[in-house]
């Protein structure tokens, strides 16, 4: 656990390094929550408990800074392997370079964490959300709150591009119901009698459908004089 130590001046430079930290670090997390505990039973001065909190505090941030920094590596990294031209082969055999998921392998995570890793590093606003949060609420930041918020963001965003396209839809087909009409108004008898013959002289399902469109036409259009009051105001959604 000492090993933590050499990190308190920063966190590492390499991938290797980062990775190292990553492995020791939560278990030096959980065994200060324990010593916390220990704290609080023996009743030991508050000034000794505060300072164990905000020494568990720095670490947790440490923990979350380190992740986004090791995403944004990994997503540097290549998923598909590929041959290296800097070596000459041995014995004719093929000399590659290793895939993204051996890498992180050898890093000792597994695929899934990584990918975690890599959504911290494509929310940095949210894991400094988090930290500021937590001090607020006087917890610990983790990491699974910054996953959680990041999905519930992702989910709003998609929720968002449906209501954006079914949006457009119904624009759409409110445009030519309201356009078309708008467009023969100059030849409305000329319309009247197409109408007719097409027919053949049994117009009323014509008028039915005629009656149904001023009917839908009229709701819509007193649902958008109170459009402020069903559906808020524009300026706050988007």
């Amino acid at each position: 656990m000492d090993e933590l130590a050499t990190y308190q001046g920063g966190l590492p430079d390499t991938i290797d390094d980062l990775a190292h930290f990553l492995l020791i670090a939560p278990e030096k997390a959980t065994a200060m929550r324990a010593e916390i505990r220990a704290i609080q039973k023996v009743g030991l001065a508050k000034a000794v408990y505060d300072q164990k909190l905000e020494e568990q505090r720095r670490l947790c941030d440490m923990i979350l800074d380190a992740s986004v920094r090791l995403g944004e590596m990994t997503k540097a990294i290549p998923s598909a392997s590929g041959r290296r031209t800097d070596l000459k082969p041995v014995d004719s055999a093929v000399v590659r370079s290793k895939t993204k998921t051996e890498t992180v392998r050898d890093l000792g995570f597994s695929p899934k964490q990584v990918e975690r890793f890599e959504t911290l590093a494509d929310n940095k606003d949210l894991v400094e959300l988090e930290k500021a949060k937590a001090r607020d609420e006087g917890r610990m930041p983790t990491r699974t709150n910054v996953i959680d918020m990041a999905q519930a963001r992702k989910e709003m965003y998609h929720r968002d591009m449906e209501q954006i396209d079914t949006d457009g839809k119904y624009a759409k087909a409110f445009c030519h119901a309201v356009h078309a009409p708008l467009m023969i108004t100059d030849d409305l008898d000329d319309v009247a009698a197409a109408v007719w013959r097409n027919s053949s002289g049994d117009v009323s399902e014509d008028i039915q459908d005629i009656d149904n469109a001023i009917q839908a036409l009229t709701i819509i259009k007193a649902k958008l004089m109170k459009g402020g009051s069903l559906y808020g105001n524009f300026k706050n959604h988007h």
